[in-house]
């Protein structure tokens, strides 16, 4: 009797451990297509979200903040045939984009650039836009989110006097060691009081963006110079 008794509850354990498992399968099968469906219509929408405050963001920097609701000549296109040169300079780049301005007169309607880069800051990332002119100048600068002490690295972003300083400040095409630098000289900006770490960081934000700007405008006239060379190779052979 004994035995018998030992064998049911056994078995009963043996059932019990199996019902368990089933339905922590049958929990685990519902969370993984719930989360499927979830991102399923969640993704797009997040995803046209973000392109919307991208759009937002490079029309408030080429235009004015005014612009934003009724300008639709500024377009932009993603330019990531150079992401390997992203991880080159001070300041990782995260992304490079070819502004388009449809009101500008001519064939070639390129506005500029506009580039984002993570330098870090005293606490973490600051993820900045860099609007560049054609010519390597800085247009003007963004920042999209941050995480510095407020107070002190916040200072950078609300101080309008420390981004005006980038305005305008370029490159010295001749001398790659000529960035903008804290502190004086030709090309300095002053950094603020109190937010050391977080405008040296700023700093190294926009050297970067004329960095990668420089060098795609580098890469850029080698093709169309490989390019014209080919046409011209083919033109003589023709002829």
């Amino acid at each position: 009797m004994s035995e018998n008794n030992n064998i049911n509850n056994n078995l009963a354990e043996k059932l019990s451990v199996f019902r368990t498992a089933a339905v922590l399968s049958v929990i685990a099968v519902i969370t993984v297509s719930a989360i499927s469906l979830l991102n399923l219509f969640a993704g797009p929408v997040i995803e046209r979200r973000l392109l919307e405050e991208k759009r937002e963001a490079i029309i408030k920097l080429f235009r004015g903040e005014e612009a934003v609701r009724y300008d639709d000549s500024i377009k932009f296109e993603e330019l990531t045939e150079f992401e390997d040169l992203y991880l080159d300079f001070g300041a990782p780049v995260t992304g490079v984009f070819l502004v388009t301005d449809e009101h500008k007169l001519g064939d070639d309607k390129t506005a500029g650039y506009c580039v984002m880069t993570a330098p870090r800051g005293f606490t973490d990332s600051i993820i900045m836009l860099v609007a560049v002119n054609s010519n390597l100048t800085v247009k003007d600068t963004l920042i999209l989110s941050m995480s510095e002490t407020v107070g002190y690295g916040t200072k950078i972003d609300g101080d309008e006097n420390f981004r005006e300083q980038f305005k305008n400040k370029t490159l010295n095409i001749r001398d790659s060691r000529n960035k903008i630098t804290p502190g004086s000289g030709e090309n300095a900006v002053q950094i603020i009081a109190g937010a050391t770490v977080s405008s040296k960081a700023f700093v190294r934000g926009v050297n970067a963006a004329l960095d990668i700007v420089k060098e795609i405008s580098v890469r850029t006239a080698e093709i169309n110079t490989d390019t014209d060379i080919n046409e011209t190779g083919e033109e003589d052979n023709n002829g």
